[in-house]
């Protein structure tokens, strides 16, 4: 359909007008949300008036890293630059089995275990 010069300027004119009421809508929404910052901000200002009402503060914190790196890496082992799961299974001497896992959860040696 072939329009007219009159028929382009009509709707070029229709599209500025509201893309500008798009830009004002959305000048009004960041006005909106500072104001509501703004009195958010305002509401906890206050209440650092209010009485303590016995309830407990800042908990302290206390974390292990070591020991939980140490169960972390119970399961893996470093190849290069990652980690692979290894098979686990107690061995007669006591200690893991080193062996990468297959698609089991154990290696292929202990799989039926």
């Amino acid at each position: 359909m072939v329009k007219t010069r009159s028929q382009s300027r009509a709707i070029s004119d229709s599209f500025s007008s509201n893309t500008w009421t798009f830009i004002r809508t959305n000048e009004q929404i960041i006005t909106d949300y500072i104001d509501d910052f703004e009195r958010k901000l305002q509401m906890q200002s206050s209440r650092k008036d209010e009485p303590d009402w016995g309830l407990p503060g800042p908990f302290e914190v206390n974390f292990d890293f070591d020991s939980s790196i140490s169960a972390w890496n119970a399961n893996k082992k470093k190849v290069g630059h990652s980690y692979e799961y290894i098979c686990g299974h107690i061995l007669k001497n006591g200690r893991p089995c080193q062996n990468r896992r297959s698609h089991h959860l154990r290696c292929r040696v202990h799989k039926k275990f």
